[in-house]
């Protein structure tokens, strides 16, 4: 005897792949066989035996509104006569199973499962009804016979997924380019934000001011497509992360986009250097909304490390309010913190051969300020996230915090010894040495359940079909290509020393 799980559809129509794509959220044990069929008939009935317990999952054709899931006990009786259970397969899962009816060759239990779908057409995605559909599937079973067969008896088949899904090197891959993605985002848009987080201290000269804008407005503007790539991948890749983190954090990212554009319109042109009337308060502005968009997206890490309040389909159960714990909000003020020591290394390095005192000074401050700021993160980590901390049982997974360690140690040498360059390459390996560090933290997951490990969603269960991953794939390493290119034209271009 068998517990058996057959999902049927087509990976290339749509909503057609409802039926995998359930599969594919279950974990196969020795009691638990999991198929991916096609649909057709004869194929379908010899892939149980009598003594078997069967579940059918498929996308139907129904009036029922696009995501309704139908369930039928299909030994007791006959396929619903309303729903088309032959989209794509023609003799399919309704007929194979009369075929078997007739035949005597039904096993011992079948329960079908119909999710109502509309989109079959070839190459298209699929829906988010069907989607959420696939995701919520456990709590819209109704029969304890399916419930039971399907997600097991201590659980749901969210949790059973979410704690034993098999991750794929396609899937494991996306996860490592959004990581590529956001390094890129820290180690560019650092400087800029850097920069401005530096124009809110001690008064600088006319000259200073102009080499600090002339320094940034040519990359400026390039340098945001590493987020908005990261962004786009994160979501695209990982679909149920986009609910989830739009559900919990849509104020404060529309705060934050607003922040980028008036950013930029503080900023101006490119030769705002060269506005000798430019006012004060101008300087001013970009430095404050320069604080907020380091602050925001350590605001959003910082919650995404402590973990999420998740039901069992993985939605965001929090209120708006507990996004301001105390561990966010330092993780908040580390980003700038870190962002301010980067630009700062940047500005030490235009600052060319005239006397860098007061450049390097600026370095060591902020050198001063991550050391404090961070180390309060990482005590606070213990308390607020100590699953960040798990991972480091293997001598490889030391390897980042090292790396950060050496690199942060050597920073203020090197500034002290007039090597410019490669202190901002010690401060450029210390923010990508953290983002390894938040990646082992975080792995398997991509947001960790707060209080309910087993509704984590994670890099397995959240993942789009392999089409969809493949496919995306190769025009996301183009414009990582194009983009990666832009931003080494422009630092070449302007990495003399400021006049």
């Amino acid at each position: 005897m068998a517990r058996i799980v057959i999902g049927v559809g087509n990976d290339l129509r749509g909503d057609d792949a409802a039926g995998w794509e359930t599969v594919r959220r279950l974990a196969p044990s020795p009691s638990l066989v999991l198929h991916e069929h096609g649909g057709d008939a004869p194929g379908l009935i010899g892939l149980w035996g009598p003594d078997d317990d069967v579940v059918v999952v498929d996308a139907v054709v129904s009036s029922d509104p696009s995501g309704t899931i139908v369930e039928t006990d299909a030994v007791a009786a006959s396929l619903p006569a309303h729903l088309n259970w032959a989209t794509t397969h023609g003799a399919g899962v309704a007929e194979g199973i009369e075929l078997a009816r007739a035949l005597g060759l039904l096993p011992r239990s079948l329960v079908v499962v119909g999710i109502s779908a509309r989109q079959f057409e070839l190459g298209a995605p699929m829906s988010a009804e069907v989607e959420r559909a696939v995701r919520t599937s456990s709590a819209s079973s109704r029969s304890e016979k399916g419930a039971n067969l399907l997600f097991g008896q201590t659980g749901s088949c969210e949790r059973q997924s979410r704690g034993g899904a098999q991750m794929t090197d396609l899937q494991l891959t996306w996860f490592l380019l959004v990581g590529v993605l956001f390094v890129g985002h820290s180690i560019l848009d650092g400087i800029d934000s850097g920069v401005g987080t530096l124009l809110l201290g001690p008064r600088r000269s006319e000259e200073e001011r102009r080499r600090a804008l002339g320094s940034i407005g040519p990359a400026t503007f390039g340098n945001e497509f590493w987020l908005v790539a990261g962004a786009a991948a994160l979501f695209t890749a990982f679909p149920p992360v986009r609910t989830t983190v739009l559900a919990a954090f849509a104020p404060l990212l529309a705060a934050f986009v607003v922040v980028l554009v008036l950013r930029a319109a503080a900023l101006g042109s490119g030769r705002a250097s060269e506005d000798a009337e430019r006012p004060k308060s101008r300087d001013v502005a970009f430095g404050v909304l320069s604080v907020l968009a380091a602050f925001f997206p350590g605001l959003v890490l910082g919650n995404v490390l402590r973990g999420l309040p998740l039901d069992a389909q993985g939605g965001y159960a929090g209120s708006p309010g507990g996004l301001l714990n105390p561990f966010a909000l330092v993780l908040g003020l580390d980003v700038v913190v870190l962002f301010a020591l980067q630009g700062a290394c940047w500005l030490n390095l235009r600052a060319g051969s005239e006397p860098g005192e007061r450049s390097q000074d600026r370095v060591l401050k902020a050198w001063v300020a991550v050391v404090a700021v961070h180390g309060v993160a990482g005590v606070l980590s213990l308390w607020a996230a100590p699953h960040l901390w798990k991972p480091y049982h293997h001598p490889l997974t030391w390897i980042a915090p090292v790396v950060m360690l050496v690199s942060l140690v050597a920073l203020p040498f090197l500034v002290k010894g007039g090597l410019a360059r490669e202190a901002l390459l010690a401060s450029s390996t210390v923010l990508a040495a953290l983002w390894a560090i938040v990646g082992q933290g975080l792995y398997p997951r991509l947001i960790p359940a707060l209080g309910e490990v087993g509704h984590s969603l994670t890099i397995a269960n959240s993942a789009a079909t392999p089409t969809v991953l493949t496919s995306l794939l190769l025009i996301l390493i183009a414009a990582l290509t194009l983009v990666a290119g832009y931003s080494v034209f422009v630092f070449v271009r302007f990495r003399r020393p400021a006049s």
